[in-house]
């Protein structure tokens, strides 16, 4: 048997003895076994941690990065929004010199999609994960594509942008969200979180650009820039998307469908 089975054969085996004795009179037996648990869950995560990269990747993102990080999965694929990117296109029709972002571009999918849509563009793809920012720099692409770390400096240098896309990135877990009955984000992902990643979005954005935005647990509506903007005339029905809390990072009760697409207004 290999050390690694060793080790989680004898970790199950304890685990199947701390549940048999958990309900114990004693309530010294029900205290150790309250501290043997939290070693066996401790010991877990180690082995997760060593173990398993992408975990590795976003545990150390939450400890060094908490504050700027987002969405903590990697769900992409090509050609994801297809009716949003080509109302995009469809408004920028007689535009060929556009700089475009791509905020939280996980493993570049986006960016290759985007370039479909605008041949002409220069696209910045940024992203937190370095896991998933070596893979986008791995891609072959064009010379007026570029991948960077998510940082704010970084970010401003490669700006003003006529488009920014941050699509199903300014939420956290919204699947266990939705299915544990969340009715608070206060402690995970709170309000003041996404309205200072707005705020940072509109600094970068020329007048008249578009804000493109999807699977967001907050209504955009009720950020501090929303006054400066109107949701584009000419785009996909606002769809319902799980879950949105307020200002207070409360559940709004009932389904809440907003837009994807605002325009930025001169003011």
């Amino acid at each position: 048997m290999m050390e690694d089975d060793i080790v989680v054969s004898f970790v199950e085996k304890l685990r199947q003895t701390l549940r048999q004795r958990e309900e114990s009179a004693n309530p010294l037996v029900r205290l150790s076994i309250g501290a043997l648990r939290s070693v066996v869950h401790s010991a877990r995560t180690v082995k997760v941690f060593l173990s398993d990269r992408d975990y590795r990747a976003v545990a150390l993102l939450k400890a060094l990065r908490g504050r700027k990080l987002h969405q903590t999965t990697v769900v992409t694929s090509m050609n994801r929004y297809p009716g949003i990117f080509g109302a995009c296109q469809a408004y920028f029709e007689e535009r060929e010199d556009l700089e475009i972002l791509s905020y939280g571009c996980a493993t570049g999918e986006e960016v290759i999609t985007l370039r479909e849509y605008f041949p002409s563009a220069r696209i910045v793809g940024a992203e937190i994960n370095p896991r998933c920012l070596a893979i986008c720099r791995a891609l072959q692409v064009d010379d007026r594509i570029c991948f960077i770390d998510s940082d704010d400096e970084l970010i401003r240098k490669e700006g003003p942008f006529d488009a920014i896309f941050c699509m199903a990135v300014l939420q956290r877990t919204p699947h266990a969200v939705e299915a544990q009955g969340v009715r608070s984000l206060a402690q995970t992902y709170p309000f003041q979180k996404f309205d200072a990643q707005l705020s940072a979005f509109d600094r970068l954005l020329r007048h008249g650009g578009l804000l493109v935005m999807h699977h967001t647990q907050y209504v955009f509506s009720d950020a501090t820039v929303a006054s400066r903007y109107a949701p584009l005339a000419e785009q996909p029905e606002p769809v319902w998307s799980g879950p949105r809390f307020d200002r207070n990072s409360a559940l709004i009760e009932g389904q809440v469908a907003t837009p994807s697409i605002f325009v930025r207004q001169r003011t």
